[in-house]
Formats: C-alpha cells, sequence, structure tokens
C-alpha cells in the first residue's frame, strides 16, 4: 500500500506546476468560441484549461479549429510527428502547421495526439486511480490500481500498480458462514518504451514484481528487454505489441499435501523454492474508444510468457477493461484479470522433488466494478 500512497502524492506535487497564458482559441462547429490552454489531445478528447472552468474536456470530433501562439508536438494517424506552431485558418476541420520548414495544412481527424513542447513535468504527465470491489454471497474482492504514464517526443515511461484482496467464505444450510479463505495477489509494472519514428519500430525495457497466493507465487521479478510497434494509431483505435526476452526470479510455495514425495521439502521450506529462469515475453495492447453522450474506453492487454530454461512451462495473463464516463473525469470502471501459469516440468519442480512427469496446471481470475478517476 505504501507504494500506491507515494504515487498519489507524486501525483498531486507534479499538478501544482505552471505551464503557458490561457490564450490558445478552440472553435467548435456550433460556432463557440473558447480561449483557453491546451493541456493536450489524446484518445479523442481534447484538454482545455481555461480562466473560468478550469480544465475541460473537448470531443475533437467537435473541434472545427485550432489556433495557438505556442509550440506543439502532433502525432498524426500514419505515425508522423510533427513540431511547431498552430497558425490561424478558415477553413473548418482542419488546422495551418508550421515547422521549421514547410507550412502544411492538416485535416484535425488526421491528427490522434498532440501536447504543448514547452508544458511541464505535469503536463506530460497521465494518471488514473481505480477502486473496484465484488460482493457476492461466497465471494468478496477489493482492489485498488493506480496507472501512470510519462510521454516525451523519443520515449514514453509507464508504470502501474494493483493490489486485489479476495475472501472465499463457505456457507451452512442456514446462510451463515462456516469458514472462509482469503487470498491476495498484487502486481507492480514498469515499462520504458524509446524510438527514433514511433511509426517504426521502438525499444521496450521491462521490469515487473507480482505475486498471488492462489497460484502459489510468493513472488516473482521480471526485467527484460524487446522492440515494439504501433500497429494502428488513429482517432478511435490503437494497437501495439511487442516481443523480447526477460530473465525471472521466483519464489513458490507449491504443496501436494496428498502424495508428497519422500524426504521433500515440497510445501514445507519456502526459501527452497526460488528459481531462475529466462523467459521469451509477447505483448499486446489495444484500445478502443467512442463518444456518445459520455465516453466509452475500452482496453486490452495480454502477455504469454514460454519458458526457455524449462521447456513446456508457459505462463499467461490477460485483462479487460471497460470505462463509461458518468461525470467529469469519473468513471464507471469494470475489469476483468485471468492468470494461467502451466507449471509443467519447470525446474521449481526439480528443486522441490515433484516427479518430472507431474504437470501442475494454475488458473486464476477476477471480475470487479467500480469507480475510475482520470483527470
Amino acid at each position: 500500500m505504501r507504494p500506491l500512497i507515494a504515487m498519489c502524492l507524486l501525483i498531486f506535487n507534479a499538478s501544482l506546476a505552471i505551464a503557458h497564458p490561457k490564450t490558445d482559441v478552440v472553435m467548435l462547429y456550433n460556432g463557440d468560441r473558447i480561449t483557453g490552454e491546451i493541456k493536450g489531445l489524446n484518445s479523442g478528447i481534447l484538454r482545455l484549461n481555461t480562466e473560468y472552468a478550469d480544465t475541460i474536456n473537448i470531443e475533437w470530433r467537435n473541434v472545427a479549429q485550432v489556433t495557438s501562439d505556442y509550440s506543439f508536438e502532433l502525432l498524426l494517424a500514419s505515425s508522423e510527428r510533427l513540431f511547431g506552431s498552430i497558425g490561424e485558418t478558415d477553413t473548418n476541420g482542419a488546422m495551418t502547421f508550421k515547422s521549421i520548414d514547410k507550412l502544411d495544412t492538416i485535416e484535425l481527424m488526421a491528427v490522434t495526439q498532440i501536447r504543448p513542447i514547452e508544458e511541464t513535468f505535469s503536463d506530460r504527465l497521465s494518471y488514473s486511480i481505480n477502486a473496484n470491489f465484488q460482493l457476492e454471497p461466497e465471494l468478496r474482492s477489493n482492489r485498488i490500481q493506480v496507472d501512470i504514464a510519462y510521454e516525451d517526443k523519443a520515449s514514453k515511461t509507464s508504470a502501474s500498480a494493483w493490489v486485489l484482496e479476495s475472501v472465499t467464505r463457505q456457507l451452512d444450510d442456514t446462510g451463515d458462514t462456516e469458514n472462509s479463505e482469503s487470498t491476495s495477489s498484487a502486481k507492480v509494472a514498469l515499462e520504458h518504451q524509446r524510438w527514433t519514428d514511433r511509426g517504426e519500430l521502438y525499444r521496450t525495457f521491462t521490469a515487473t514484481y507480482d505475486m498471488n497466493e492462489a497460484l502459489q507465487n510468493d513472488g516473482r521479478i521480471s526485467v527484460g528487454a524487446g522492440l515494439g510497434r504501433y500497429f494502428i494509431d488513429q482517432p478511435g483505435m490503437r494497437l501495439s505489441g511487442a516481443a523480447g526476452l526477460q530473465g525471472t526470479l521466483e519464489q513458490a510455495s507449491l504443496q501436494d499435501t496428498d502424495n508428497p514425495p519422500d524426504g521433500s521439502p515440497f510445501g514445507v521450506q519456502p526459501e527452497d523454492g526460488t528459481d531462475k529462469a529466462l523467459e521469451a515475453f509477447i505483448q499486446t495492447n489495444w484500445l478502443v474508444y467512442e463518444f456518445g453522450n459520455q465516453d466509452l474506453d475500452v482496453t486490452l492487454g495480454g502477455n504469454v510468457y514460454p519458458s526457455l530454461s524449462s521447456w513446456g512451462r508457459i505462463r499467461a495473463n490477460a485483462n479487460v477493461q471497460l470505462s463509461w464516463e458518468v461525470m467529469s473525469d469519473f468513471y464507471w470502471n469494470l475489469t476483468a484479470t485471468a492468470e494461467y501459469d502451466s507449471d509443467s516440468d519447470s525446474a521449481l519442480g526439480d528443486d522441490l522433488g515433484i516427479p518430472k512427469d507431474t504437470n501442475v496446471t494454475h488458473f486464476d481470475y477476477s471480475l470487479t466494478m467500480g469507480l475510475k478517476w482520470a483527470p
């Protein structure tokens, strides 16, 4: 819980930074003219900080013209990045963009991201906090998650941390609790992407700590590197994927209480269950967003980890998150996660005295709902 509190304090302190004056002008198709400071465009939402209403969110499809005296970085649907200033234009649905060596007229719907070049640390920072729960007669789950991302013209660094606590109850015929069992899982993931041209391959560096009592994972540290690419990066959709290698150090409390091998420390001495491994990783992330009266975002992510040092073992995880805006900056959030570990003929099993022909399969999942705050 302390890392989550530290990240929240970082978010609060960064939000106190000061950016350029509120002189940018945004004109909508309905004729409204709004003056303020452009904080950025992402996922089809233009954020504008005004004198009278703080930061407001404007659907990009409703914007007819944009004018500013300051410099910006633009990301186009073609994955091209431009650096320059936004000038005046008489054409709705387009902008005049002046870079160092040329003057372009760009259709607004071809622009997927806008970021002020002279922005402060807080302007480059995006973050969200989720608080989810699940209440059933036999299951109670609580989940909290914090996501932070920092992006500049050549790289993107993201951090995600979540904790899930679950209590499973066995009820008697009267509905009273006969006995209960609690499990917990947690994950802290860091990723740094660096590119020369975002439309081509980018380099990715990852570091992860995760634990899951339901999967007998007492703690695993993974560090890896690889190559990735944004296959789709356009209004309404973003799809990226990466692959590489990573090393892991894990500690498991595997147990076979029915038939423990003679003389083995199986499930008795957790320190004997420490294992080093080399894995490949394949990851994909897909974001789809639409706008109506409320914004709707759907995020799908998945990772597959085939082991290279314990042949036959495969780990995988997947998550689906649906966010529906119920009021400004607040979303109703539905999160589904699943995790799989084949544990097939792993080196860890050898260390603990498990026969080589024993396949231990583990699967865990959760489904929670709650609120998400994403300013």
